[in-house]
Parts: C-alpha cells; sequence; structure tokens
C-alpha cells in the first residue's frame, strides 16, 4: 500500500481547444452523407440535462436518487460553417444562388476534436475525438452591424439537441461517443480517424456506436487470426455482411495499394467470401491477346504466301487469299500474326500488317503487309498424254468425248486434271488448246468429284505471250460450284488452223495453269476453332483472343506460381509483356495467399465443335481457382444459370434496386458501380467471366455506369476479384 501523491511530473492535466469539426447530413433513411469540413469553430458547449430524477424513500428516509431519460445538448459557435449546413438552418435552394428560410431543417451529425494536455507535453500530449449523432439546429439570433472602428467580427451560434441512437452489447442509446487517444493504440487512431476524416482510398463517414467494434478490430488483425475466427465463428460478432476488411496491399510489381475486401458473405458451411471493394487494374492484360493465324509445323524458306480464306465472315470474303511476301525464312513452331485488325470487320487482304514472331517471342522477327490474290490452281504441267485419247474432242455442252472430226487426228484431249479444293479461278496463257476453226462445240469441261459433267467453256485458244506476271499475260475461267476435275481439247500436230502452228509433238506437255511463287500455307478458315486440327484457327481467335475462359490470359493471371492451362500453338503472350502466370496473387502477402481456399468455377465457352458440328454454348468448363470474377448468372441470377448460382451479395444489392429482386440488362444500376483500386474517385468498366456468344471471343462486363456491355476479348479492363477464407475446423 502506498500513500496518495499529487501534481506528479506529468500527472498535470488540462484540457483545451476544438478543431477538425467535420459536418455530415442526415438522409431520409437515417443514414449520414459523406463529411465535410466545418472550418472556423469557436467553441463546443456540451450539457448533459436529465428530463426528470425520481427520489425513492424506504424505511422513513431517503432511499436512492435515479435519473431517467438524460439528454444531451450542444452549443456550437463558429465564425464560419459549412455551405451544406444551411439544409441544417431550414435553408433550402430555389434555383442557383437563391435561398428560402424557414423550411424544414434537416438533422445531422457532428465530430470535433478536443486536446489533453499535460505540464510536460503540453499540447502534445494526447487528444479526444468527439462523435454526436442526431443533431438539431436552433440558429441563435444574428446581428448584421455597420463596419466602424470598433467594429468585430460576427460570430455564429447554434443550440443543438440531439436524439439517441443505438449502441452495442445492450448498452443504452446515446447521442455522443468520444474517443480517448490516450486509451488507442496508435493503429486504432489512425483507422479512426481514416473513417471520420477520410484518406486516400476512404471517403469521410460517420462511425456508428455499433461500427465502432468492428473497426478497432483491424487494429494489429492479421491474416491468420481472421482464419482462426473463421474457424471458430466468432467473426460474424465483429464484422457483418457488407463491413470491409482493411489490413493489407496489393501491389501490381511497380505500385502499392491499400487493398480493402468487402465481406460479400458468409456461407452455410462457415465459409467467408470476400469482394475486392475497388476493381484491380489489369495493367494491359487483356482477357486474351489475339492468336497467331498460323504456326509453322516445318521450317519454311524466304518467299511469297498465299492464304485461302473458306466462308465469308465479317470482312474476311471467301474467294479471297490473304497474300504476302516474307524477306527471311522461317523457323519451325514460327507463329505468323496479324497484327493490325481490329476487328473481324477488318479485310485481312488489304495492306494488313502481318509478323512473324518465334513461338511465345514478344518481339517481331519481320513484319510485312497483305495483298489480294484469287485463289489460284497450282498444278504444273497439267496435261500428261498417259491417260488422254488421241483424235477426239471434248463437246462442251455434254463433256462427252466424241470422235466425229473430219481431221481428228489433229486433236486430242487431255486427262481429267485435278482441282484443288477452294479454287474458284483457273488461269491460263498461250497454248496448244484449240476450239476455234471447226465447231463451237469443241472446247473443254468442269466435272465433279465422281467425274460427272457440270459445264463447259470454249474459247481458250492463242492467248497472250507468257510473261512473270499473271493479271494480263494470262486468259481465265471461273470455277463452277462442285467443280473437281476439268478437260480440255488439245491441238496435236503441225496442221495449221486458222493461222495457228504449235509445231509440237505428243511427248510435250501442252498446258500449264497460272503458278505464281506462292505456296499455299495451311487450308481454308472455319468459323471457329476446330481442336482436332493442328492448321485451322478462328478468326474471331486471330483478332479477338481465345473463346475459352479456361484457355484465356486473364485465367492464368489470377493463378497461383506454378499452375498454367495448356497454351497451344496458336497462343501469343500479352502484348504488353506484362504476363505472368500469378500475376495477381503475387501483389498480395503470403499471409493472405496462405488462407485463400480453392472455389470451384463453372464457365460456358462460347463456341466448341461436337462431331464436326459447330455450336453454341455446348460444353461447360469447370476450374478450381484461388481468385476468381464473377459470372453474369452471379449477378445478373437469370443469365446462363449454369456458370454457378448468384452470390448472394449481388442478391441484396438487386434487392435495394428494384422491386423485382433482379438487375435487367439494358439498365443502369449506381449500385454495380465500381471504382478504381488506383484511383477512388473513378468509376471505371469491369469484365465478367461470361461470353457474349455473340463473337467468340467477347465477354460481359459491367461498364461505369453499372449497364452490362459486350468487351471485346482484345481490350484490357478492370476486374472485380473474389476470394474465399475456408472454415478449416
Amino acid at each position: 500500500m502506498s500513500r496518495l501523491v499529487w501534481d506528479e511530473t506529468g500527472d498535470r492535466l488540462y484540457e483545451t481547444g476544438v478543431s477538425n469539426g467535420v459536418l455530415y447530413i442526415q438522409n431520409e433513411d437515417g443514414t449520414y452523407q459523406n463529411g465535410v469540413a466545418w472550418n472556423g469553430l469557436v467553441s463546443v458547449s456540451e450539457k448533459y440535462t436529465s428530463d426528470s430524477h425520481v427520489k425513492v424513500y424506504a424505511t422513513e428516509s431517503r432511499y436512492d436518487t435515479f435519473y431517467t431519460y438524460e439528454d444531451l445538448s450542444l452549443t456550437i459557435q463558429a465564425y464560419t460553417y459549412p455551405r451544406e449546413f444551411e439544409q441544417c438552418e431550414g435553408k433550402l435552394g430555389l434555383s442557383h444562388g437563391i435561398k428560402l428560410g424557414l423550411q424544414k431543417r434537416k438533422k445531422f451529425g457532428f465530430c470535433y476534436k478536443s486536446l489533453v494536455c499535460n505540464d510536460v507535453s503540453g499540447t502534445d500530449y494526447a487528444y479526444k475525438i468527439h462523435v454526436v449523432y442526431g443533431c438539431f439546429a436552433n440558429p441563435s439570433d444574428v446581428t448584421y452591424s455597420t463596419l466602424n472602428e470598433s467594429s468585430d467580427t460576427q460570430t455564429f451560434s447554434w443550440d443543438v439537441t440531439t436524439t439517441p441512437v443505438e449502441t452495442e452489447d445492450d448498452l443504452q442509446p446515446t447521442s455522443i461517443m468520444t474517443i480517448d487517444s490516450r486509451d488507442m493504440t496508435p493503429e486504432q487512431m489512425h483507422l479512426i480517424e481514416d473513417a471520420l476524416f477520410g484518406s486516400s482510398g476512404t471517403d469521410p463517414h460517420l462511425i456508428e456506436p455499433t461500427e465502432i467494434s468492428s473497426l478497432l478490430w483491424e487494429a494489429g488483425m492479421t491474416w491468420s487470426r481472421i482464419q482462426e475466427v473463421v474457424n471458430d465463428g466468432t467473426i460474424q460478432d465483429y464484422k457483418k455482411v457488407g463491413s470491409t476488411i482493411n489490413i493489407d496491399e496489393w501491389s501490381d510489381g511497380t505500385n502499392s495499394y491499400s487493398m480493402p475486401w468487402v465481406i460479400a458473405e458468409y456461407e452455410d458451411s462457415g465459409n467467408m467470401i470476400l469482394k475486392s471493394k475497388y476493381a484491380i487494374p489489369t495493367n494491359g492484360i487483356e482477357y486474351d491477346p489475339p492468336q497467331a493465324a498460323y504456326y509453322t509445323n516445318a521450317a519454311k524458306s524466304s518467299g511469297s504466301y498465299s492464304i485461302s480464306i473458306g466462308e465469308d465472315y465479317g470482312g474476311w470474303e471467301e474467294k479471297k487469299s490473304v497474300y504476302f511476301a516474307t524477306q527471311a525464312s522461317m523457323a519451325a513452331n514460327d507463329q505468323i500474326c496479324f497484327d493490325s485488325l481490329n476487328s473481324i470487320n477488318d479485310d485481312p487482304t488489304n495492306s494488313a500488317t502481318v509478323s512473324i514472331y518465334a513461338k511465345n517471342g514478344t518481339s517481331a522477327k519481320q513484319t510485312m503487309t497483305t495483298s489480294n490474290n484469287k485463289h489460284i490452281t497450282l498444278v504444273e504441267t497439267v496435261l500428261s498424254w498417259s491417260t488422254a485419247q488421241d483424235e477426239s474432242y471434248i463437246d462442251k455442252a455434254r463433256g462427252t468425248v466424241c470422235e466425229d472430226l473430219h481431221n481428228k487426228g489433229n486433236l486430242s484431249i487431255s486427262n481429267f486434271i485435278a482441282i484443288p479444293s477452294g479454287s474458284d479461278t483457273l488461269y491460263y496463257r498461250k497454248t496448244y488448246l484449240k476450239t476455234q476453226g471447226w465447231s463451237a462445240s469443241y472446247g473443254a469441261a468442269f466435272y465433279n468429284s465422281s467425274q460427272e459433267y457440270i459445264s463447259g467453256f470454249s474459247n481458250f485458244s492463242g492467248g497472250p505471250s507468257y510473261t512473270t506476271g499473271y493479271s494480263d499475260n494470262y486468259y481465265s475461267v471461273s470455277i463452277p460450284e462442285g467443280a473437281a476435275y476439268v478437260r480440255f481439247t488439245i491441238l496435236t500436230d503441225t496442221t495449221t488452223y486458222n493461222n495457228f502452228n504449235p509445231k509440237v509433238t505428243k511427248s510435250s506437255s501442252y498446258t500449264t495453269t497460272y503458278n505464281p511463287t506462292a505456296t499455299i500455307l495451311g487450308t481454308s478458315y472455319p468459323h471457329a476453332r476446330n481442336p482436332s486440327s493442328s492448321l485451322v484457327n478462328c478468326i474471331d481467335a486471330i483478332v479477338n483472343g481465345s473463346s475459352s475462359w479456361s484457355n484465356s490470359l486473364l485465367y492464368n493471371w489470377l493463378q497461383p506460381a506454378g499452375r498454367t492451362n495448356s497454351r497451344t500453338s496458336f497462343s501469343r503472350p500479352n502484348e504488353s509483356g506484362h504476363f505472368q502466370n500469378s500475376g495477381f496473387l503475387n501483389g498480395l502477402s503470403d499471409e493472405l495467399k496462405s488462407v485463400i481456399g480453392l472455389t470451384s468455377v463453372t464457365t460456358y465457352d462460347a463456341f466448341a465443335y461436337v462431331s464436326g458440328t459447330l455450336k453454341q454454348f455446348d460444353t461447360s468448363k469447370q476450374a478450381s481457382m484461388n481468385a476468381y470474377i464473377p459470372s453474369l448468372s452471379q449477378i445478373y441470377s437469370e443469365e446462363l444459370k449454369p456458370e454457378n448460382t448468384a452470390i448472394e451479395y449481388y442478391k441484396k444489392l438487386a434487392r435495394s434496386a428494384n422491386n423485382g429482386g433482379k438487375f435487367q440488362r439494358n439498365i443502369s444500376y449506381s449500385v454495380l458501380k465500381e471504382y478504381a483500386l488506383d484511383n477512388p474517385s473513378q468509376a471505371v468498366t469491369y469484365r465478367l467471366r461470361s461470353s457474349t456468344g455473340e463473337n467468340a471471343s467477347d465477354t460481359f462486363a459491367v461498364d461505369s455506369t453499372g449497364k452490362i456491355i459486350p468487351l471485346a476479348a482484345k481490350e484490357s479492363s478492370y476486374i472485380v476479384v473474389f476470394i474465399r477464407i475456408l472454415k478449416t475446423t
């Protein structure tokens, strides 16, 4: 035991000062708007009164006295006030710059700081923050006087009554909360002041008495401790659905950001689902970069190449060929990419940029532009005498072999010449072909794959002389639909007919279709990539990227280190060079990553081949992910239902947004707006993982107004990320 000591050094305390005033206007629903600074505070007086006190008597004497319904009132004096406070004085705007008085006054919340001083540190010793709720102002009289030698600055004064609010732990309702820095850790005071006064990542807002325990709970909290309270179930005592956990940062490799998480849901099993409070910048990571059009399965020499287009699709026209010339040879597994195409409606044959990359290379080895060629029938020495029939001709009207010519010894017919698939035009130069001079019946004919007649043609003798070109130096004939073979009537001896004297013998080859230096690379494009083909790729994927979430670059970017999906020979690394298999998770702390559990994610690919038939939304893909972005069905619960059930967080938002309880397409919802982690005041577009089904590579997204939109795979965007903390015991 010891004797009391008075006025020890450091214990001589006193209080003074008033500063850091903040006004929070109350909405009609009882919530409070974001705070605004109140400058020019002179004083704040707190007055406590009781409506009545009750004296209790027993055994003929006063036994006790207790007070009921104690109230708090304030008197605020200031040189000025926020303009927003005019609503609390009953002044409302009639038009810009015009206010009408004697209107309904709004309630407000209020906070201010006072100093706790001592004989050692003075005013730097400690401080208190006073938070007052349910305030109703009664302005005092204001006198405006003429300026004179003794004029003083006008001060304003308000008598304020308060209405108590609910508290925690069965305490009585109150209208004031006082926070004393002497009893708090610096981390706790930092959290409180960030909430009340705002920070780079938090708007200033009024802390309710029911929220303070949850807020202070984060001070000194770790993810390991959170795992413990998830396991024992007590976390729901501190953190309600919709509240925030802000104890960590996220780094994109260059910059670090405060990374708050919103509790989206507590599952029946006890697991906790967290949603990133802000949209995460992907820093150039696209949904999936455009894929290579072709890859070289073997080395190819430099020269001219022609790629056939098999069907009309956007700007890709059937019976055109993408023609380009390489300056250097290509190694095995090199990739041929269309770098300049921004849409499938762009014409790949019209000066499009073609670049050659090494597999997974990020820099082009060579670049050239395209031009258009017709499909070329690439056949050399097409006429041979092995199956030709002497002393006969082709009847162009029937395709039959005829022998009723008076001088048939001068004619012969060719063998059946195969027409390469996809060809549309046959080119021929000056050759020893013949129809004119005897009969319009003599000529050539096209046949189907069964060598049955389709149509005939004539007038093919005496074309211009051979040169290296083909456009003006060859005759041409269009190849009819279904044609697989062609046969010609040929002049075979030295007899002159119509001054045409070939002077050749039977052992020679008599005609050659146009054969440029180009070689067909690959085959025709289908509308979607056929997984069974090693040469054919999807036009959508060439322009926009993969149609598959589980094969996309963004999927990879969300995965842990060492966990990759199967990439193909068409797959391109991200254009910006930021690709990392674990890009997002690498930015989180090791402690947070250690408590994140797997979530099963189901996603429908846009297109799929089934037994050779193209089908939309035919197959779904499942993946177990540590971090995932929501699907359309998880926000808009009526859409694409197999892509996981609606997230409870979005169900509540939908109920608050409309009476139907579901979000609807083509409507903007402010509750769906998300703001950027790297710029919290900027609303941004964030991508979902669901394909639109319109183009194989596009996905849905939510734009900066809260409206669902399609977004091309090639476009970079922000993402909203979900993670799950599993109850492990």
